[in-house]
C-alpha cells in the first residue's frame, strides 16, 4: 500500500494522510487501514518536518506502530526536522534507514521485486 496526499481545499489543508492538521475533517485512512488490521505503518515523503510528521503523529494517536523512514523524506528546514525528531521521540515514533526496511522484507518474503537500497 502506497497512499500519498497533499490536498488543499478552500475549507481545509491536509498535512496529514490519516486526517487534517486540526483534526477538522477525517480522511477515514485510519478507519480503512485498522479494518484492513494493519497495525503497522512506514511513512516517507515530502515534507519531513511537516506532511510526514503529521501522518506519522495521527497514525502513532490511532495507536499504530509508526516508523519515519529518515532516508525517504526531505525536511523543510533544520529547525523544523528537529521538533519533528522531538515529537517521534515523545510519541514513540522510530525512525529508521530505507535500507533496514527493504532488508526486512527481503527477509520475510524472500524477493522484494527489484528493489535496491
Amino acid at each position: 500500500f502506497f497512499f500519498c496526499n497533499d490536498t488543499a481545499t478552500t475549507e481545509i489543508y491536509t498535512r496529514s494522510i490519516v486526517g487534517s492538521v486540526r483534526c477538522v475533517q477525517e480522511t477515514g485512512l485510519g478507519q480503512l487501514l485498522k479494518h484492513l488490521g494493519i497495525g503497522t505503518v512506514f511513512v516517507c515523503g515530502v515534507a519531513y518536518d511537516f506532511c510526514v510528521r503529521y501522518t506519522a503523529e495521527d497514525a502513532r494517536k490511532l495507536g499504530m506502530q509508526t516508523y519515519v523512514v529518515e532516508d525517504a523524506a526531505k525536511p523543510v528546514a533544520t529547525k523544523t526536522k528537529i521538533a519533528a525528531d522531538k515529537s517521534f521521540d515523545l510519541l514513540g515514533i522510530k525512525r529508521i534507514k530505507s535500507s533496514l526496511l527493504i532488508s526486512k522484507a527481503k527477509q520475510k518474503y524472500n524477493t522484494f521485486c527489484s528493489i535496491q537500497a
